[in-house]
């Protein structure tokens, strides 16, 4: 009988040991540690002086929370979009060149960009991040494409936002104008309206120059405001239309006013407003979608938040480091 060489081969007492080796090094081997994102107690505060620069306040503690987490969803999206190398995206070697160009990196645009990725660039230079961040954020849309609304959900969501689609009080009117805040001018308009003159051209021509016009169409209050200021429009409503009424004082001085047509407010129909609707229902859902898609990545990462209670900024006051700090 001839021999088998593979039979042989599997019954190898060596075949057998190699295998468990090789099982028992899988079995014991230390898994890849999680990617680490950390952020500084320096990189909060800096946060929040962003947050009180573009709002005028600091952020309270919910509102630290929300900075933190923002920034933290950028970075992770970021980390992903390089891992999938979207580095060589051609709007960020673009940037990248630009960099290398304006820093004087080397003298052909290859090189620079060369020498950009060299000096870590695409992870420091916040353009470049924006434009790897954003198109991460477009290919997990594209992955997950977001379903047009419902007619059902469109009606429901216009009726939990009705107040949304109010449109505003109108007021056609006329106004006779006397210049000045004094007192010798709301005499004057109160003198006029005690006896108008019958036409509204007359009594135009009772009062001052007003250089924005003496009638105007069917306007808004905010509208109005911005010729006449606040306290001007929000009269208009107390005032009976088809006759001459005030003092009403505006910015520039004393007015009597005939409101000749005025239209309540009304709300716009679900038809005038259904591709706003729309629109606002696709974009919750693409930032529901991207939100969900993030913390499943998150669970890939270890996150390492310093807290910044200690820490001072150095170019504030007293007072604002502690506003800060809260």
């Amino acid at each position: 009988m001839s021999s088998n060489p593979l039979g042989k081969l599997v019954r190898s007492p060596l075949l057998h040991c190699l295998i468990t080796g090789i099982a028992l090094l899988w079995l014991v081997a230390e898994p890849e540690p999680p990617q680490t994102i950390s952020m500084t107690a320096q990189q909060i505060k800096d946060l929040k002086i962003q947050f009180h620069q573009q709002t005028g306040h600091w952020p309270d503690k919910t509102q630290t929370e929300s900075l933190v987490q923002s920034s933290l969803e950028q970075e992770i999206l970021f980390q992903e979009g390089m891992d999938r190398g979207l580095e060589e995206l051609p709007s960020v070697r673009v940037r990248l060149q630009k960099l290398g160009s304006f820093l004087k990196l080397a003298d052909t645009p290859e090189s620079q960009i060369k020498e950009a990725e060299l000096l870590g660039l695409v992870q420091t230079d916040p353009v470049a991040r924006k434009h790897i961040v954003s198109a991460m954020q477009e290919i997990l849309v594209s992955e997950n494409p977001i379903a047009q609304p419902d007619q059902e959900s469109i009606e429901q969501y216009y009726q939990q936002n009705l107040e949304s689609y109010k449109k505003p009080a109108l007021f056609k009117i006329s106004q006779v104008f006397f210049a000045g805040q004094q007192e010798a001018s709301k005499k004057r308009a109160e003198q006029f309206l005690q006896s108008p003159a019958e036409s509204v051209d007359q009594a135009i021509r009772q009062g001052d120059v007003f250089f924005s016009g003496h009638s105007f169409p069917l306007m808004s209050q905010s509208q109005l405001t911005k010729r006449f200021g606040d306290n001007f429009s929000r009269q208009l409503n107390e005032l009976k239309a088809g006759q001459w009424a005030g003092p009403v004082e505006s910015v520039y001085g004393w007015h009597a006013v005939m409101v000749h047509e005025r239209k309540d407010s009304d709300y716009k129909s679900l038809p005038e407003v259904k591709e706003q609707i729309v629109a606002a229902m696709m974009r919750t859902s693409r930032s529901e979608m991207l939100s969900k898609k993030v913390s499943e990545f998150k669970a890939d990462y270890q996150i390492d938040i310093e807290q910044p209670a200690s820490l001072k900024i150095t170019s504030l006051n007293a007072t604002q480091q502690q506003e800060a700090a809260q």
